[in-house]
Parts: structure tokens; C-alpha cells; sequence
């Protein structure tokens, strides 16, 4: 079944490209970890994660 109105979405709050540019860190750190094994990568990837990134919270609230 497909609908006859495009679906809503929520208006974007922030730039796209610095979520661009975020997504893009956190997909090269998770990579250089898990596949290439870097621990230096594992240990960049969590505290970028755990930091308080105003652009990660905004996804933590909807």
C-alpha cells in the first residue's frame, strides 16, 4: 500500500551539513575500530559519544 501524501518528517533544527560532517566522524571512527582495529579509534569513538554534542542530544529528545 502506498500513501497519496509524502510522509512528515520533523523540520530540521540544525545545519545538515554539520550533521553530515558528524555522521562522518563517527562512521570513519567506527570503522578504523571494528574493522581496522585501532584502539586509539575505539577510545576517540566513545568519548565522542559520550560528550555532551549538542547535535547528538537533538536526536536523544525525539
Amino acid at each position: 500500500m502506498t500513501l497519496d501524501t509524502p510522509l512528515l518528517d520533523f523540520p530540521a533544527t540544525q545545519l545538515q551539513a554539520s550533521f553530515r560532517l558528524l555522521m562522518g566522524e563517527i562512521i570513519s571512527l567506527f570503522i578504523d575500530t571494528h574493522v581496522r582495529h585501532q584502539p586509539e579509534a575505539s577510545q576517540g569513538l566513545e568519548q565522542l559519544l559520550n560528550t555532551a554534542n549538542p547535535l547528538i542530544k537533538s536526536f536523544e529528545r525525539k
